[in-house]
C-alpha cells in the first residue's frame, strides 16, 4: 500500500511537470467597452439611433437665396476693404482720392472727417446699433 501511494505520488508528479500553460488573454466581449478599432461602427450606429439632432433640408430656392446672399456679403466685404485701403493711402500713401462724408454700405453706415489730428472714421451698425471710432492720425 505504502508503495502503491509512492507510485501513485511519482506518476502525478511526472504528469504536472509535462503541463504547459500560456499567458492568459482577456477581451471585452460587449463591443461599448473596449478600446478596439474594431468596435468603430457599432458605436458610431448606437450614437445615431440614440441622436435627436435631425439635419435641416435646404430647398433650392433657400440655397440659391443664400448665393445671393453671399454674393452681397462678398461684394460688401470688397467694398468696405477698398475704403480702408484708400484711408490708409490718403493718410500714409501719396493717393488723395478719399472723400470726406457718410457711406451707407450694407448695414454699416461710415462717416469720414478730417481734423487737426487725423482722418476720423465712425462707424455704425445699423443692424443693432453699435458704433466704432478710429482715428488715423496725421505723419
Amino acid at each position: 500500500m505504502k508503495a502503491l501511494r509512492v507510485v501513485l505520488l511519482l506518476v502525478f508528479i511526472s504528469w504536472t511537470g509535462s503541463a504547459l500553460s500560456q499567458q492568459l488573454t482577456f477581451s471585452f466581449v460587449n463591443p461599448s467597452f473596449g478600446g478596439s478599432p474594431l468596435n468603430a461602427s457599432w458605436l458610431m450606429q448606437s450614437a445615431q439611433v440614440q441622436s435627436d439632432y435631425k439635419q435641416k433640408e435646404t430647398s433650392a430656392q433657400e440655397k440659391s437665396q443664400s448665393d445671393l446672399d453671399d454674393f452681397a456679403s462678398n461684394l460688401n466685404n470688397q467694398i468696405l476693404y477698398s475704403l480702408s485701403n484708400a484711408i490708409i493711402q490718403k493718410q500714409f500713401g501719396t493717393e488723395g482720392k478719399l472723400k470726406e462724408g457718410v457711406y451707407n454700405i450694407g448695414k454699416y453706415r461710415i462717416n469720414i472727417g478730417s481734423g487737426a489730428g487725423g482722418v476720423t472714421v465712425t462707424i455704425y451698425d445699423n443692424s443693432n446699433g453699435n458704433q466704432t471710432q478710429v482715428t488715423v492720425p496725421n505723419y
